[in-house]
């Protein structure tokens, strides 16, 4: 990979090293006794390229482009520029990569300009429907949401299973004198009583979409829909180097995000069904909390 700084100072990549030689000015084996450096006009990162000054030749892989005050230019690896040149090497080569970094941002951030509106109609598709990200979101906060529509004790025990990342419904109780003499049989020990059992009751898929990582509403809302209000206001060839590199870094990220979406709305048409969350009547008490609880999987597609 090179990246070269062309005459209107503008970044490109050229093809080939013959491209680097073909400099003008261009010169191998130069003596940094008797140059003194101006700018850094390029970078690479190749395999054995032999340093242009006179002191070293050695290959290196990473190194720079250097244009010296009379007009010379060569090419110099990182260690040899910093050891010759001193503090102004390490400017230079810092501001090569700030120049960079910045064109590389803006040009990203103003192609992504015109995905915009593809980017917002997608937002507003993934939350509408009769099963969007809406409704997953705000129905499956009913499971972690205690005093609303779903019994306390459910939303106690899927909050502990959230906490513990397990996917398994359990019910612990009072083991029966047959359980107890099968398990002392067993074990060629006497049990306490009363003794406890746990009884796995079933498989609850789709609870990642009450993870944190895949929480809809900061994925759609927080992350997308709020900042591409606020990138729609932005003048993309004003921006700062500090502010390039946050929305270039956010735009960079947006492909994760739909992944993640994409995930947690799988997840949550998975959790959201009448089969997956019925084990849960066996660990509620109440029967008016049963008949809540049946309310709630009526309104959940089978």
């Amino acid at each position: 990979m090179i990246t070269l700084t062309n005459e209107r100072g503008l970044i490109y990549n050229p093809k080939s090293w013959d491209e680097i030689e073909a400099i003008p000015g261009y010169v191998k084996g130069l003596n940094s006794c008797e140059h003194k450096l101006k700018a850094i006009i390029g970078s690479y990162d190749l395999k054995s390229i032999h340093c242009g000054l006179s002191e070293c030749n050695r290959a290196h892989d990473k190194g720079y482009i250097a244009q010296t005050i009379k007009g010379s230019v060569t090419n110099i690896g990182h260690i040899c520029g910093s050891k010759y040149f001193g503090v102004d090497f390490t400017t230079y080569a810092n501001q090569h990569k700030r120049d960079v970094e910045e064109q590389f941002n803006r040009e990203l951030l103003t192609r992504f300009v015109n995905t915009l509106e593809v980017l917002e109609n997608e937002v507003v598709k993934l939350r509408k429907g009769e099963c969007g990200a809406d409704w997953i979101y705000k129905t499956s906060q009913e499971l972690i949401s205690i005093g609303k529509r779903c019994p306390d004790a459910v939303v106690r025990e899927v909050l502990s299973m959230i906490k513990s990342e397990s996917n398994t419904l359990e019910k612990i109780r009072v083991a029966s004198d047959n359980e107890v003499k099968s398990l002392e049989m067993s074990q060629s020990r006497t049990l306490k009583r009363p003794h406890y059992v746990t009884d796995k009751l079933a498989i609850i898929r789709g609870l990642e979409t009450l993870h944190e990582t895949y929480d809809l509403k900061s994925l759609l809302i927080t992350d997308l829909s709020e900042n591409i209000k606020s990138f729609k206001l932005l003048k993309v060839d004003n921006l700062s180097h500090s502010e390039l590199n946050h929305w270039a870094k956010w735009v960079k990220s947006i492909e994760s995000t739909k992944e993640k979406i994409q995930h947690s709305m799988s997840a949550g048409m998975s959790l959201l069904r009448h089969s997956n969350l019925k084990p849960f009547i066996e660990i509620i008490t109440s029967q008016e909390d049963i008949s809540q609880f049946n309310k709630l999987l009526e309104t959940l597609p089978e």
